[in-house]
């Protein structure tokens, strides 16, 4: 590498798109630090870590600080999805689905800001999805934590940026890690009603069958544009339906991309 290599915090690397991510951007050069919820595969470079303890992310960071000497960009790809339609999800399966989506990110970004500002560098990179701006069906809780993270980071970065922090977010339709994707949860709550429906959505989620699919090099690629451009935009938009959903939300009738999603999804106009 030509460029100094960064210092990188990347959440959830058991497996899926943090693992790639950090292999990929390791093999680019950068210092890369993982973490999982687990023991197992633990290295000085791959942390244990739960994501819903402030604590617990606050001593990592300044771990990763004492080592290095600074953290240079902190990227939240932990989270999962939440599968039900919110009649037959339950508001503890809403809390949780909170808690790591949303709470995680923010903890880790609570943790490293300070070291980001005094630096007066840094990125705060989020891997949100589409529907952090569009809803989806079957998606409510999911759709929910991540709005709630697109506009918590739409507001941190116009206050960061005055100290040379750039927040920015990763907004793929689909990401294809070559596996399924066991991320994807089913509520624990089902209703009877809805189970066909849910059923077949939930397949085209969790085995990304979708015409429009991202590869993780794409993403990792965009992870490291942002941390080499001097001033990256916000939004990173991945892929075919990405663009075609931000676009159709910003300028179509709603009817239009209510359209568009039940064709998206397979959902039925009537049953």
């Amino acid at each position: 590498m030509t460029n100094k290599p960064k210092v990188i915090l990347v959440t959830g690397t058991s497996r899926g798109i943090g693992k790639a991510s950090a292999d990929k951007l390791t093999q680019q050069g950068h210092i890369v630090y993982g973490c999982s919820r687990y023991q197992e595969g633990l290295t000085d470079r791959h942390l244990q870590l739960d994501v819903t303890d402030y604590e617990a992310c606050l001593a990592a960071i300044n771990r990763i600080v004492s080592v290095e000497g600074r953290i240079d960009a902190i990227v939240n790809n932990v989270g999962y999805h939440l599968m039900g339609a919110s009649e037959e999800t339950s508001i503890e399966e809403i809390r949780d689905q909170f808690e790591v989506n949303f709470f995680g990110s923010l903890n880790v970004i609570k943790a490293a800001t300070s070291h980001l500002v005094n630096q007066r560098s840094g990125h705060i990179i989020n891997i949100t999805s589409l529907p952090a701006r569009v809803a989806l069906p079957f998606m409510s809780a999911y759709c929910a934590s991540k709005y709630a993270l697109e506009g918590y980071s739409r507001s941190l970065r116009a206050e960061l940026l005055p100290f040379g922090v750039y927040v920015a977010n990763v907004v793929p339709g689909a990401v294809d890690v070559g596996t399924t994707d066991y991320s994807v949860k089913v509520t624990a709550t089902p209703s009877g009603i809805f189970e066909p429906l849910r059923r077949d959505i939930t397949e085209v989620v969790r085995t990304g069958q979708h015409e429009d699919v991202t590869s993780v090099t794409e993403l990792v690629d965009t992870i490291a544009n942002i941390m080499s451009n001097p001033t990256p935009a916000f939004t990173n938009l991945l892929g075919k339906a990405a663009n075609e959903f931000i676009y159709a939300d910003k300028y179509l009738p709603e009817e239009s991309v209510e359209a568009m999603i039940r064709s998206f999804i397979g959902l039925p106009e009537t049953i």
